[in-house]
C-alpha cells in the first residue's frame, strides 16, 4: 500500500515456537513467466490498487475481541500506523519490472491487492483472485521452518511472502529490517 514499497527485507528469528509460524515465499518472476502470452499481454497495462484496508479490518476485528482495547494492536503488539495512508494505498503496475535485473514479475497478492484501476470490484475481484492463487501455487513456493537465530533476506520486489499465525499460546519474537524501495514500474 506504500508509494515506494520496501525493496529488501531481512528477518531474524529470536524466539521461535515449537511448532507453527512458518513463512511461505512465492517466486513472482516464475509465476509471471508461467502465464500464457495472452494473459501476459492482457495484464501488462493494468494497475493494481494496493491498500491496507483488509489488514485494518482484521485489526479492528481483533481489537473488538480483545479486552485490552488497545487501538492498533495485534495481540500484545502496539503499532504506530498511518491508517489513512493504508486505506488510500497506491496504484502500481500489475506487472512490475525489477530495477536491477529487468525481470518482469506478477505484482498481486491476496492481502493488499484490492482492485484494478478502471474496473469495478465485481470485474477486478475474479482476476485478482486468479492471479494471486496462481502466483502462490505450490510449484512457485518454498516454506521456511524457523529456528532460533535464523536469518533470512529476500527481494521484496520479486517475492511474495506470508507468515502463518498458527502457534497460539507460544511466543514468536522476530526482528525485521527493510530497505526502502523505489516506486514500482
Amino acid at each position: 500500500f506504500l508509494e515506494c514499497p520496501p525493496s529488501i527485507a531481512i528477518n531474524y528469528g529470536v524466539d521461535i515456537p515449537p511448532y507453527g509460524g512458518d513463512t511461505m515465499f512465492a517466486n513472482a518472476v516464475l509465476a509471471y513467466n508461467s502465464l500464457s502470452p495472452a494473459m501476459q499481454e492482457m495484464i501488462a497495462p493494468l494497475k493494481v490498487w494496493m491498500s491496507g484496508k483488509n489488514v485494518l479490518a482484521n485489526m479492528q476485528s481483533e481489537k473488538q475481541s480483545q479486552e485490552s482495547g488497545k487501538v492498533g494492536a495485534i495481540g500484545n503488539i502496539e503499532l504506530d500506523l498511518n491508517t489513512q495512508q493504508m486505506l488510500e494505498g497506491f496504484y502500481h503496475p500489475m506487472v512490475r519490472t525489477h530495477p536491477v535485473s529487468g525481470e518482469k514479475s506478477l505484482y498481486v497478492d491476496k492481502i493488499y491487492a484490492c482492485g484494478i484501476e478502471g474496473m469495478t470490484e465485481d470485474e477486478s475481484r475474479p482476476l485478482l483472485d486468479f492471479l494471486s492463487s496462481f502466483a502462490t501455487q505450490e510449484s512457485f513456493t518454498c516454506r521456511l521452518r524457523w529456528e532460533n537465530n535464523t536469518v533470512i533476506m529476500w527481494d521484496n520486489r520479486i517475492c511474495l511472502h506470508q507468515a502463518f499465525n498458527d502457534y497460539d499460546g507460544y511466543r514468536r519474537e522476530m526482528y525485521r529490517a527493510i530497505v526502502m524501495g523505489e516506486r514500482p514500474v
